[in-house]
């Protein structure tokens, strides 16, 4: 059983990880962030580590891509970072991959990892 978006969001907050809320930060910004986290050059400054994220399954499954707005092929089983926990009106959440694709995806098809 996969959490649901709800889940991730209480999760996220109950364990003091960090919560993505648009009004506390952009998207660009988070981004941003991210690129300074997997670079190795995040500040304490810069705010807090963002979790890493598990798409689960195997073998493949498409995502919508609202940068290319087109549909990508996503390996599961990827690493995945939370770039807006905030759903979307179909209930999607927009997360960058470790291939780097930013895609929405169903918040069910995620497992918090945490950091490793």
């Amino acid at each position: 059983m996969f959490p649901s978006s709800e889940t991730i969001e209480k999760n996220m907050v109950t364990s003091s990880i960090y919560y993505m809320d648009a009004d506390v930060e952009t998207i660009s910004d988070r981004i941003k962030r991210l690129v300074k986290q997997l670079s190795g050059k995040l500040e304490e400054s810069d705010g807090p580590l963002i979790p890493e994220y598990m798409i689960s399954g195997r073998g493949h499954i498409w995502c919508w891509a609202p940068t290319s707005k087109k549909m990508v092929k996503i390996t599961r089983n990827a690493a995945a970072y939370l770039i807006n926990g905030s759903a979307s009106d179909d209930g999607k959440v927009l997360i960058y991959t470790a291939f780097g694709d930013i895609v929405l995806i169903d918040p069910d098809e995620l497992e918090l990892i945490g950091f490793d």
